[in-house]
């Protein structure tokens, strides 16, 4: 039998031509959703399906099942970087990618019946970008989650009321997964994830946000986002607080930096968020306060000045600790 490597040279294993978009997913010790989510992608003439290991250490008789049952319809490739990183299987998968379209993928995720249906309907417009609004649903698929609710939020108030600020506060949206996205501006643009462990794909949000004029914004849903514990979005550690909030200072200063300042004011951009989850994950108070004050020092806001309002302030704190509190415990 072909070593997975030997099947990923064969020719015949990977399409060239007719791809209208490529899926790339980044895979690591989850081969049960990895399956659900190739599952839920289906196969298509023109799609591209792209799964890059993260040298996975679990489960490995499984994954090998997974890439012969997907063999002609998925190629599977490995992180051989030496990196460890979503954000590095993400890049490698760029590489591989050969569709007009691209379209980032969690392998603890998964897509909705229709997605294709959807998503084809704007493989042949001349957008740079079509931001769909997100759902998401707890591992069990049992309960409706809260993942979503921030993009689902900034997308549903642009749609109701289209102005300049509602179109800077979909910045905000820190995720690459579940949107279209043209190969073309990412590659003119050399837009590549971080390969940071945790929140490697912030800082590339931003940049396909500036860097992608022509955006479209639709409350229709193609993707949902499951809370996995143990996922990298559920753990609190020392470098994982260090990587959010490094990428979190380098997305900050590329919108402050590429925005005239107004534009740059009604994103709300702020530092507050990040140490709130991070107190709720566990981090101690003075840890916090350190954060707080190397924050202040690379002149990032902690507060946005619009919260300054009491009342507004009031109503963000009630509206988190709502979402908290439907979580059922700690906010991802």
């Amino acid at each position: 039998m072909q070593s997975i490597s030997e099947k990923i040279s064969n020719e015949q294993n990977v399409k060239t031509t007719n791809i209208t978009v490529s899926v790339v997913i980044p895979h690591y010790n989850s081969v049960e959703t990895l399956d659900r989510l190739l599952k839920s992608i289906g196969i298509h003439d023109d799609v591209q399906t792209i799964v890059i290991d993260d040298n996975s250490t679990k489960s490995l008789d499984s994954l090998k099942k997974i890439e012969e049952k997907y063999y002609d319809s998925v190629e599977f490739y490995k992180n051989n970087t030496g990196t460890q990183s979503a954000g590095a299987c993400r890049n490698i998968g760029l590489e591989k990618a050969k569709g007009k379209w691209i379209l980032f993928a969690d392998a603890d995720d998964f897509f909705t019946v229709n997605w294709y249906g959807i998503a084809s309907g704007y493989f042949n417009s001349e957008y740079d970008a079509i931001y769909f609004s997100p759902t998401s649903v707890s591992e069990d698929l049992k309960t409706v989650g809260i993942r979503h609710l921030g993009q689902q939020r900034s997308i549903t108030e642009y749609l109701e009321n289209p102005s300049q600020e509602n179109y800077m506060k979909c910045a905000r949206i820190h995720c690459i997964w579940g949107k279209l996205f043209r190969r073309d501006v990412i590659e003119k643009n050399k837009c590549r994830c971080s390969e940071t462990m945790y929140a490697n794909d912030m800082l590339m949000s931003k940049q396909l946000f500036f860097f992608c004029k022509n955006k479209r914004f639709t409350d229709e849903v193609i993707y949902c986002v499951t809370k996995t514990d143990g996922s990298l979005t559920t753990i609190q550690s020392d470098q994982a607080f260090a990587d959010r909030m490094g990428e979190f200072i380098k997305s900050y200063k590329f919108l402050e930096n590429h925005y005239e300042k107004k534009d740059f004011e009604h994103i709300r951009m702020s530092g507050g968020k990040l140490l709130y989850d991070a107190y709720q994950k566990g981090m101690s108070v003075k840890k916090i306060l350190v954060a707080a004050v190397e924050l202040k020092k690379k002149r990032v806001r902690i507060i946005a000045k619009e919260y300054m309002s009491p009342v507004l302030f009031f109503k963000t704190y009630l509206r988190i600790k709502t979402e908290y509190k439907i979580d059922g415990n700690k906010r991802v």
